[in-house]
């Protein structure tokens, strides 16, 4: 990969990892176009930030305790939730089998704030647990790798691609946690690889020495056998390797910013996210009003 490191926004524009893997073309336009949508916070980015909290905490000295983690963790959910200007979205009530027990399906289920808060504190201390040695040598670091335009093709403006580390650890491997209602699958996995490989692209373009590897840290939310909360911690590692990076650079970052570019959106309305609940820009969308028909 010939990039060059810098940390803070070089000159042109920059994209997320976040935003190319959008499943449809003209989320993208919108969502590059700042286009304003009518929907809340969906809960569970303030979950994810809560999640990170604890650990963080407790990594950088400001816990002394695993305990005193786990409060900071729920004190940065209710700070969130109280603090959010837009309504917070929760996820659908709980469903209940004939039996009385809660369905497998929305056990995990962030329903209302008290039922994140329960999930939260055992997920967190489940971490903690698991991970008594935070060894960590920096956190939420923002990486800008520069990116060059195919054989062929120029751009009007230099692009940079705009990466989260989210915990790099001493061992020289990067973390990142992240909550789940259900154990990741194997299609999960794939999608979470892309995103592995990309940010130690990126981390090897900062440092200019190779990560050991990649660890998604993912905690489900899910029901047990016997009905009750089955806490534990799913590792995915992801091992360096860059030819595919490389590869996904050139097959899909690359083209994706020629479609900014060249303002060549296609819309996806195979995808199943394609619906008013999952689209945050359904009303703006012809294929959400149904103008395409």
């Amino acid at each position: 990969m010939k990039v060059q490191r810098t940390t803070e926004r070089p000159e042109g524009h920059s994209v997320s990892y976040t935003q190319l893997s959008q499943p449809c073309g003209l989320r993208l336009k919108f969502r590059r176009q700042r286009v304003p949508d009518n929907r809340g916070t969906g809960i569970f980015l303030l979950y994810g930030r809560a999640l990170h909290a604890g650990p963080e905490a407790r990594s950088k000295g400001r816990a002394q305790t695993d305990e005193e983690a786990v409060r900071l963790a729920l004190a940065s959910l209710r700070s969130s939730i109280r603090n959010e200007t837009k309504p917070v979205e929760w996820d659908d009530p709980l469903e209940y089998l004939k039996d009385g027990s809660i369905s497998a399906a929305t056990f995990g289920n962030l329903h209302d704030q008290e039922a994140a808060e329960w999930w939260l504190e055992r997920q967190v201390k489940l971490y903690l647990d698991s991970y008594p040695d935070q060894q960590v040598s920096r956190s939420e670091h923002r990486i800008f790798v520069p990116i060059s335009p195919p054989d062929g093709v120029k751009w009007s403006r230099p692009w940079s691609l705009e990466c989260y580390l989210d915990r790099e650890m001493k061992d020289g491997s990067i973390h990142d946690i992240k909550s789940s209602a259900k154990l990741w699958s194997a299609q999960d996995i794939r999608k979470g690889t892309v995103q592995a490989l990309i940010y130690m692209g990126a981390y090897w373009s900062f440092y200019k020495r190779q990560p050991s590897h990649f660890e998604f840290h993912i905690l489900p939310r899910q029901r047990g056998e016997g009905g009750e909360a089955k806490l534990e911690l799913q590792v995915v590692r992801v091992e360096w390797d860059p030819k595919r990076i490389q590869a996904y650079i050139d097959s899909v970052i690359k083209p994706q910013i020629t479609i900014i570019e060249q303002e060549t959106y296609v819309a996806n309305p195979a995808s199943t996210l394609c619906n008013e609940r999952w689209c945050s820009y359904f009303a703006h969308c012809a294929f959400g009003s149904g103008d395409h028909v």
